[in-house]
Formats: structure tokens, C-alpha cells, sequence
């Protein structure tokens, strides 16, 4: 019985280990730097996306200003995908439903 758990727990173990290192790591790096994504994950956590917005309408470089002082105050996003945010965002018209709704 004891043999037959062990093996049970091996092939449970080696099946798990396949299956995840089988996933493909470009699409998690993808998301990673999606706007939309990096959006819902910076701005969403300290605050509500309704900030967000209120403030769609706003060109490129005040949206880069205030992700750079958002980035200042905690927000988890790189610097390199700043600017990737403050374009995605100027482009959005008001009510977008990605982040209004």
C-alpha cells in the first residue's frame, strides 16, 4: 500500500512538473506589457479604475506626468512601460467601457 502511494505521488509530482514547465512563458510576458493589463494592475490596485475615468480625454503627456507621479507614490509599474500606459490612455475617449465600466 505504502509503495503504491509513493508511486501514486511520483507520477502526480512528475506530471504536475511537465505540465508547467510545457506553458508557453510569451504570453505571460505578453500580458505583462499590455497596456490594458498594466493598467488594471497599476492603476486599479492603490485606486478605483473611476479615477481613471474621469480623466480619459487627457493627452499623452499629462497622462505620462501622472503615471510618473502615480510610479512616485507606489505604483507597481517599470519605467519602461510608462509611456506604453500615458499613449494607451490618451487614446481611450470618455466612457470607455474597459475602464468605466
Amino acid at each position: 500500500m505504502k509503495t503504491i502511494f509513493s508511486l501514486a505521488t511520483w507520477f502526480i509530482t512528475v506530471a504536475c512538473f511537465m505540465v508547467l514547465t510545457s506553458l508557453p512563458v510569451t504570453s505571460v510576458q505578453a500580458q505583462e506589457s499590455d497596456p490594458e493589463a498594466l493598467v488594471l494592475k497599476s492603476c486599479g490596485t492603490c485606486h478605483g479604475l473611476n479615477r481613471v475615468c474621469k480623466a480619459l480625454g487627457k493627452d499623452a503627456t499629462w497622462w505620462e506626468s501622472t503615471v510618473n507621479r502615480m510610479v512616485k507614490r507606489g505604483a507597481k509599474l517599470k519605467q519602461e512601460d510608462v509611456q506604453a500606459v500615458a499613449e494607451y490612455l490618451s487614446q481611450l475617449e470618455q466612457g470607455a467601457k474597459f475602464v468605466c465600466d
